[in-house]
């Protein structure tokens, strides 16, 4: 047998099997970067859909006013499902008077954002509380939900 006929055949099946290695791994990167961890900002209306339907991220499951406080309740639930940094919320207030805005973030020492598959209640205090009517709930600028207001 001819022993440097055999080297390059080996040789070339390495090379093709680092060729085929190489294409794998940059298509995962590609498809990590651009599919699976894709930034909300960079693309809204893709991920703000992806938001609102198929992962159902962040939803009002019940939001009351509390005559005896005189707050908004607003409890939130967490998709345990969803794959995206979600270090903030928004939620938007209205009533017959302009709209109170009320945020949270990861960064407030008093407020985080639910981890995943956990449900919070916040306690919101505002002195137009009493005449809110509906909550929107935000991420970004995506409104993931929305919810009449009732009475505790």
């Amino acid at each position: 047998m001819n022993r440097r006929g055999m080297g390059e055949i080996i040789l070339t099946l390495l090379l093709a099997a680092l060729a085929v290695a190489a294409v794998s791994f940059m298509a995962f990167t590609i498809y990590e970067t651009l599919i699976v961890s894709a930034n909300i900002q960079e693309s809204p209306v893709y991920n703000c859909l992806n938001l609102q339907t198929t992962y159902e991220t962040l939803a009002i499951t019940d939001v009351c006013y509390n005559l005896d406080s005189e707050e908004v309740e607003l409890e939130v639930k967490r998709s345990s499902l969803d794959d995206v940094a979600i270090d903030s919320l928004r939620v938007a207030f209205y009533s017959d008077v302009p709209e109170s805005v009320w945020g949270c973030s990861d960064s407030c020492s008093d407020c985080s954002v639910p981890e995943k598959g956990k449900i919070k209640t916040y306690y919101i205090s505002d002195d137009d509380a009493s005449s809110f009517k509906k909550a929107e709930l935000y991420f970004e600028e995506c409104e993931l939900d929305e919810r009449e207001i009732r009475v505790c």
